[in-house]
């Protein structure tokens, strides 16, 4: 049997993240969640993975997020924040930086409008 992994499950492209992050190999990585390797490879290849098959990953890797595993929300370990949280964090400084130079030029104004009155 072949080891060509499906690369079009983004499910499946995750797991495959893991396996690089944690093991750097498939046997490696079905040995230490307890898997045989060629149901993980038949899983991998066929682009589903077995329910069991993402419990024992969590169960052996408690610090990957399942949310991040499981729908692609968030980044790959508990607590890293997502691009989204990351670009958010961004905007809002960048609106805060704007709504200063905005409150300096109301404070400007408000003096000219005293000096006039």
């Amino acid at each position: 049997m072949g080891s060509k992994i499906d690369t079009q499950s983004p499910l499946c492209q995750r797991v495959r993240d893991v396996i690089v992050e944690k093991e750097r190999s498939v046997t490696r990585f079905a040995e230490v969640i307890g898997v045989a390797q060629t149901t993980l490879n038949q899983q991998l290849v066929v682009g589903k993975i077995a329910s069991s098959t993402l419990e024992q990953l969590l169960i052996a890797y408690p610090d990957i997020s399942a949310e991040w595993l499981m729908r692609g929300v968030g980044g790959m370990y508990i607590g890293t924040p997502s691009q989204d949280t990351l670009d958010d964090k961004q905007t809002i400084a960048r609106l805060t930086t704007e709504n200063e130079r905005l409150q300096n030029q109301i404070d400007l104004l408000n003096k000219v409008i005293n000096k006039l009155v």
